[in-house]
């Protein structure tokens, strides 16, 4: 695996955030359309916004020659930390 930078491991962890915020966010919302109902258009722009950043995130990565795979390996790493 390619050494990452300071910015690169920073990325990462954004991107990991953002995956584990919208596993958070759909669980979330699973147990809210039993109990409130009114919190789900909340939650779904929550879960919208998440997949935007990692979208966003995942395409920076896309333009860091070499590291991609690298980057995205460590985001998968930080959403498992984040989901536990």
């Amino acid at each position: 695996m390619a050494e990452l930078t300071k910015l690169e491991t920073k990325l990462a962890e954004v991107t990991g955030l953002a995956m584990a915020a919208q596993a958070a966010t759909e669980k979330v919302m699973t147990l809210a359309r039993q109990e409130s109902p009114t919190l789900i258009s909340r939650l779904e722009q929550m879960n919208q916004e998440a997949a935007e950043t990692e979208r966003r995130c995942t395409q920076l990565a896309d333009s860091m020659e070499g590291k991609k795979t690298a980057i995205l390996e460590e985001a998968r790493a930080t959403k498992s930390k984040a989901a536990r």
